[in-house]
């Protein structure tokens, strides 16, 4: 009862919100179907592809409405907006205006679904277009009878070739986007997801003289109305009237309306109206975009940097106009590495008039892209001095944000659970070094801090930070903190005697269980960054352990 309970209280509104926009993207699909199926416009057409023809488009209505929407939640700019109103409702809304990310997922996975739909319904109009014409009017079938083939239609047509290079650019979008790719090459992640714009520019193109042709002069030729020199008398069914050389030719399916035609059917292209749905979330992602490079221009020095541990490295800069909050990060670009990468980093010091306008950040080596930034601003000892004695100038970097995160929510709770892997510890310090500097109003009264390091080095500057703050701010809140090290076992020997020390990794159902014994009756905010491995678990603590009177909700940050 407890997990079902817990699930839907941290996950209902994420699942209602998926359920109704599976249900918008339902509706398109039908009212696509029936569009094709009823139009009279379709109805020569839809003799000779029958249903296909229906769900082809339907799928392809489906598939511009997930790649209208899915540019959003990459609007860094207009989510702010959308998090600064949702800050007027409650903490529940400004949870989901944050967690855009796993929306866009969500519509990435929409849009390959409807893709393998949209290619199994147009591999058997081909085979349909091979097979099957008109028995009366032939030019509905835009296809030699004698010499049409599957590859023709493939490869000799702009659809085709167009859907053959969007198929290759949607797998390889997907394969580069998952975790482990991600998280190994992240490189490879990002520039192959600027691929999407020459997807949405071939999206453009795709229909363009296509082999689907719609009747033009409905009001002067009704499907099945009676011409005048032709022997024709109404039927009820569609008749195959017999093979020819291997073509099946069909009889029209329509009733006559008792109608007599005035001109023969004419047909032309259906029109390509993928840019309809497009040009609206393209331009908006536009203009995120130019705000966000004339954000970027100014270039900062890097004031000092430090070694926190062996992989880690602080880095201060002087910001001036910067405005953050504990909790949110910044993007990070360093020219002399790459003049197209930006990579996220929580803020360890939020600048304010107390600390001088200083921003403090920890890079931790775990990719091409920082491995080559930390040694930039961590040469080797033997080199950090020239010939003159003069100290080694750091490159310059240009920062974009701040940018919105669920670990902003710490002091908007009560009871606050803190739940850290390693550098994972980042924004909990800014959090206890900002209400340690600052003396600012907060609901917060308790902070359960839990932090699993690997590095001893690390472990003695989480340490030193996290007592000093804890004894400052001892008169205003309690804080509560445990760090659990899982490396070397003769360092902790130095430390036994600390009851906030412990080895190995912690028991999470222990944790909470202790938790809601001793905090009954509140609702309490549980906030993890780190490994995908420990936030789910402690997920799943928080659904275990939620009841009707008290209540865990979960928030987690990963990049």
């Amino acid at each position: 009862m407890g997990f079902k309970l817990g699930l839907c209280f941290n996950n209902g509104i994420k699942y209602i919100f998926r359920f109704i926009w599976c249900t918008v993207c339902g509706v398109v699909f039908w009212r696509t179907y029936v569009h094709y199926r009823d139009g009279p416009q379709y109805i020569y057409l839809h003799e000779i592809l029958g249903s296909w023809l229906c769900i082809a488009r339907g799928s392809a209505a489906v598939i511009n409405i997930n790649c209208a929407i899915i540019l959003l939640p990459m609007c860094q700019c207009l989510l702010r907006l959308l998090y600064y109103c949702a800050r007027k409702v409650n903490i529940n809304t400004r949870r989901y205006t944050i967690n855009t990310k796993v929306f866009h997922i969500f519509l990435g996975y929409i849009i390959l679904l409807a893709a393998a739909v949209h290619i199994t319904a147009h591999v058997f109009n081909a085979i349909n277009f091979c097979e099957k014409y008109h028995s009366k009017y032939t030019n509905v079938n835009p296809f030699s009878k004698e010499k049409t083939t599957i590859f023709n239609i493939v490869f000799a047509t702009i659809p085709g070739i167009t859907g053959i290079l969007m198929v290759f650019i949607l797998l390889i979008l997907f394969l580069t986007s998952l975790q482990f790719v991600r998280q190994r090459v992240f490189n490879v992640f990002w520039y192959s997801h600027r691929l999407f714009i020459l997807l949405y520019v071939v999206m453009m193109i795709h229909g363009y003289k296509g082999p689907l042709r719609k009747q033009l002069n409905i009001e002067y030729h009704r499907p099945g109305c009676i011409q005048t020199t032709d022997n024709i008398t109404d039927s009820q069914n569609s008749t195959i009237t017999g093979m020819v050389n291997n073509v099946t030719y069909i009889e029209p399916s329509v009733t006559s309306w008792n109608t007599t035609c005035i001109e023969a059917p004419k047909f032309g292209h259906i029109e390509c109206q993928t840019w309809l749905w497009l040009c609206v979330p393209v331009l908006l992602y536009c203009c995120d975009i130019l705000y966000r490079l004339v954000r970027r221009s100014t270039s900062l020095h890097i004031s000092t940097a430090k070694s926190i541990c062996k992989d880690i490295v602080e880095i201060s800069l002087n910001v001036d106009n910067l405005q953050l909050t504990a909790g949110q990060y910044v993007f990070i670009n360093c020219s002399t590495i790459s003049l197209l990468e930006w990579h996220p980093f929580s803020v360890v010091q939020v600048p304010t008039k107390t600390n001088g306008h200083i921003l403090k950040l920890w890079i931790k080596s775990a990719g091409d892209w920082t491995e080559q930034f930390t040694k930039k601003v961590m040469p080797q000892d033997s080199i950090l001095f020239n010939e003159e004695n003069l100290p080694v100038s750091y490159p310059e970097v240009k920062v974009d944000g701040p940018y919105c995160s669920s670990m902003e929510h710490i002091s908007q709770y009560k009871v606050a659970v803190c739940i850290a892997g390693g550098v994972g510890i980042t924004p909990f310090i800014s959090h206890l070094i900002y209400l340690e500097e600052n003396n600012v109003n907060t609901e917060i009264q308790y902070i359960y801090l839990h932090c699993i390091v690997r590095d001893k080095t690390l472990l003695d500057n989480i340490t030193s930070i996290v007592q000093h703050c804890s004894y400052k701010l001892g008169h205003s809140m309690r804080i509560k903190y445990d760090i659990y090290y899982t490396g070397d076992e003769k360092f902790y020997k130095h430390t036994t005697d600390v009851e906030s020390f412990h080895t190995g990794r912690p028991s999470f159902n222990k944790i909470f269980k202790d938790i809601r014994q001793h905090q009954r009756k509140n609702t309490i905010g549980v906030f993890v960054c780190g490994p995908t491995s420990m936030c789910d678990t402690v997920r799943r603590e928080c659904h275990i352990n939620t009841g009707f009177h008290t209540k865990f909700v979960f928030h987690k940050e990963t990049f």
